[in-house]
């Protein structure tokens, strides 16, 4: 039962946060479009697309971690023989992961002090921490993200699989 609620987790909890935000984000703004021939304009929504959108962006990073599609160059990597190829990948997900590491460290920082000194955004009159949490839980899945990514890239790194094996490794992992 656990097992299969983190299942649920890993697979759509990010998409479904990122699409109903999205959805939110375009409903703000459509209704601003809509409102200002009236004369009518709600301060906040802006305010809000703006935030909304900060979460979509943060969120997509962990998102696009767990599905291997982060930025990363891959034509000169892909020139070297499979091992190689698995070593720079796990070089390059312990790397990122420092850097994770290091964005979660002050990101709780920035949160806190924003949180202590009690700053609001303006037109919602919002503590501003909720806007910089969406750096805490980005850094928070990404490192989890990471990790698990880790874990395979040991696993298919020292691994003593036949070369049509590794290949399948390499399209997963690699591509």
């Amino acid at each position: 039962m656990i097992k299969r609620i983190f299942h649920l987790l890993d697979k759509y909890f990010e998409p479904s946060i990122i699409v109903s935000f999205t959805f939110l984000l375009f409903s703000f703004i459509f209704a601003e479009i809509i409102l200002r021939p009236f004369g009518i304009s709600l301060a906040w929504s802006g305010e809000a697309a703006r935030y909304l959108f900060v979460w979509i962006v943060y969120l997509g990073i962990s998102y696009a971690i767990r599905d291997g599609r982060h930025i990363r160059v891959l034509s000169l990597v892909k020139l070297f023989p499979i091992k190689v190829q698995l070593f720079l990948n796990l070089f390059s997900n312990l790397v990122f992961l420092s850097y994770q590491g290091i964005v979660f460290f002050y990101a709780i920082k920035i949160t806190e002090k924003s949180y202590r000194l009690g700053q609001l955004a303006p037109a919602m009159e919002i503590p501003l921490a909720v806007l910089y949490s969406c750096l805490i839980m980005s850094a928070f899945l990404s490192i989890i993200r990471l990790s698990y990514n880790i874990k395979l890239d040991f696993k298919n790194l020292f691994s003593k699989k036949d070369s049509s094996s590794i290949e399948n490794v390499k399209h997963k992992v690699i591509t």
